[in-house]
C-alpha cells in the first residue's frame, strides 16, 4: 500500500511538473522545457474606453498568425532562465486597403528565482522585452520599444487531489510612449488521467494611464477628424458618407493606419480566459490545444486566439 501511494505521488509530481513550468515552479539544474506554439488570432471588433465593443470602421478585419518558441532552462534548482521569441504574419483589410506584413516579433529573456518552497511555492521573476527586431511595417508588428517587468509568482499543489493553482502579479515598465502596466494571472489545472490534463487561466493587463502620445504614438482609437481623403479620390474610390453627429460614423474619418494593428495600442485594459487541454504522449513529449477569448477590454481589440502547441522536456 505504501509503495503504491509513493508511486502515485511520484507520477503526479512528474505530470504536474510538466504543466507548471510557466508558473512559480522552477526547473531542475540542467533540465530544459520547450514549447513551440502556433497562434491564430482574428478580430473585427474594438473595445471603446467604456468597455463596449463595436465593429471596426470600414468593415475592417485584423489577423495575427504567429509562431512562438518558449523555453525554460534550469541554471540550478532555484534559478531558471526564460526565453521567448515570436515570428509573426499580420494582415489587415477593409473596404479600401489590404495590408500584409511579416517578420520577427518581440524577444523576451528573464530569470525566475524560487524564494521559498513549502505549503506554497514562492518565486520572483524579472523579464526584459526587446522590441527592436522590426521596423515600421504595415500592419505594425510591435511598439518598437523595450519593456522591463518584475513579477511575484505563487503556486500550490492540491495533492492528494490531482491539481494545482497559481497566482501571479507583476509591474511592467514600458520605455517610451506606451503606458506602464500591471499584469496579473490566476490559474487552475489538473490531471484528468495519467496522460490527459487541462488548465484554465484568467490573464489580465491593466494600463496605468501614463501613456505619452506626444512622443510619436498615434492612439489606436479613431480620433483624427481631418483624415485626408485625397488618396482615395485619386484612386477613383468614393469616400463614405458620414453623419457628423454619429460618433461611430465619425470613426470613418480617422487615419486608416491607426487601426491596422489594434493589439498594440499605447494604453489599454484587457482580460482574457485561457483554456488549454493537453496530452502527454511520452514522458518528454506532449501536445496541447488552446482557446483564448477576450472577455473584457478597453481601448483595444476584442477577439480570440486558437493555438496548437508541442511541448518537449529534456
Amino acid at each position: 500500500m505504501i509503495k503504491r501511494s509513493l508511486s502515485l505521488s511520484l507520477l503526479f509530481i512528474f505530470l504536474i511538473a510538466n504543466q507548471l513550468l510557466a508558473g512559480a515552479w522552477t526547473m531542475k539544474k540542467g533540465q530544459m522545457y520547450n514549447r513551440l506554439v502556433f497562434n491564430y488570432y482574428e478580430t473585427d471588433q474594438l473595445y471603446d474606453e467604456d468597455g463596449d465593443s463595436h465593429s471596426m470602421p470600414l468593415d475592417g478585419r485584423f489577423y495575427d498568425r504567429n509562431l512562438n518558441w518558449y523555453q525554460e532552462y534550469g541554471l540550478n534548482d532555484r534559478l531558471t532562465l526564460i526565453t521567448s521569441f515570436y515570428y509573426k504574419w499580420l494582415s489587415y483589410h477593409d473596404v479600401y486597403v489590404h495590408n500584409r506584413s511579416n517578420g520577427p516579433g518581440d524577444f523576451e529573456i528573464g530569470l525566475k528565482y524560487k524564494i521559498y518552497e513549502g505549503a506554497l511555492v514562492v518565486s520572483l521573476q524579472g523579464l526584459f522585452k526587446y522590441g527592436k527586431l522590426y521596423g515600421r511595417e504595415n500592419p505594425e508588428i510591435g511598439n518598437r520599444q523595450n519593456d522591463y517587468e518584475i513579477r511575484l509568482l505563487l503556486g500550490k499543489s492540491l495533492w492528494p487531489f490531482p491539481g494545482y493553482c497559481g497566482l501571479e502579479v507583476g509591474y511592467r515598465y514600458r520605455h517610451g510612449a506606451p503606458a506602464d502596466e500591471v499584469r496579473y494571472l490566476a490559474e487552475f489545472g489538473m490531471n484528468f488521467t495519467r496522460k490527459l490534463y487541462g488548465r484554465v487561466k484568467l490573464d489580465g493587463i491593466w494600463g496605468m494611464g501614463n501613456a505619452d502620445v506626444e512622443k510619436g504614438y498615434r492612439p489606436q482609437e479613431p480620433v483624427n477628424p481631418h483624415f485626408d481623403i485625397t488618396p482615395l479620390l485619386t484612386a477613383g474610390v468614393s469616400p463614405p458618407r458620414v453623419n457628423p453627429s454619429d460618433e461611430r460614423q465619425n470613426a470613418l474619418l480617422s487615419g486608416i493606419e491607426n487601426l491596422t494593428n489594434p493589439r498594440i495600442a499605447p494604453e489599454y485594459n484587457l482580460l482574457k480566459l485561457d483554456i488549454t487541454l493537453g496530452y502527454q504522449i511520452t514522458e518528454r513529449f506532449g501536445v496541447e490545444v488552446e482557446y483564448t477569448p477576450s472577455i473584457y477590454g478597453e481601448k483595444t481589440s476584442k477577439g480570440a486566439t486558437a493555438a496548437v502547441a508541442i511541448t518537449y522536456v529534456w
